[in-house]
């Protein structure tokens, strides 16, 4: 199991601390492209036979009042809005991509986050995960994070590429979605505050497609 708190990103976050001026200070327009959704990269190695779900493990959609199809996890008959969340992250088949405001460029960074990041890294230089063709890093790194392109793109400008590591795709997309999952944890509580504000819960289900 990997290590949640590395001693040596500690300088990582002292370097990244928020500026007053980081939004008008990083220049994006290197990274313009269109707005299309893109899967999580825990569901995008080029291996697709490692990773594609079977019958017993495809993804179970529900149709919400408001029109949207998304991907949840359901007990029992009811969609489990927190099992969801965790295993679907901020995904654009996600309701959370929707209803959960992206976090800004001022966010600080959390070692969670930063663990999570340079494990992406790692599996795009690899091999084991692709960007999709016309569109850069940053955006693609910044809706995993749900956050501005801008925060990410300052990450990336300072902080050095972490090294390639020998390793199957399967193990490595096993340490990224473990990172991922701690990742999501530490913004579960804004999450479940998003929710009760909004009131999602099973009155938005329409019908679940299985």
């Amino acid at each position: 199991m990997p290590s949640r708190t590395p001693p040596r990103y500690n300088t990582i976050q002292a370097l990244l601390s928020p500026m007053d001026d980081d939004d008008e200070a990083m220049n994006c327009s290197s990274c313009d492209e269109d707005d299309a959704c893109t899967t999580s990269p825990e569901s995008s190695s080029p291996l697709s036979s490692a990773t594609s779900p079977d019958r017993s493990t495809r993804a179970i959609l529900a149709r919400l009042k408001t029109g949207q199809d998304v991907c949840v996890v359901v007990d029992h008959g009811h969609v489990n809005w927190v099992a969801s969340y965790m295993q679907y992250g901020f995904d654009s088949n996600s309701i959370f991509r929707t209803i959960v405001p992206v976090r800004p460029t001022s966010t600080p960074w959390t070692q969670d986050e930063l663990n999570y990041v340079q494990a992406i890294q790692r599996c795009i230089k690899d091999g084991h995960v692709r960007v999709p063709y016309g569109r850069c890093t940053a955006t693609f790194i910044a809706e995993r994070l749900h956050t501005t392109r801008e925060r990410v793109h300052r990450y990336l400008k300072l902080v050095p590429s972490p090294s390639s590591v020998d390793g199957a795709t399967a193990s490595a997309l096993a340490e990224l979605k473990e990172l991922r999952s701690y990742f999501l944890s530490t913004l579960e509580r804004s999450v479940l505050s998003v929710m009760a504000n909004v009131g999602l819960d099973q009155s938005w289900v329409v019908a679940i497609k299985y």
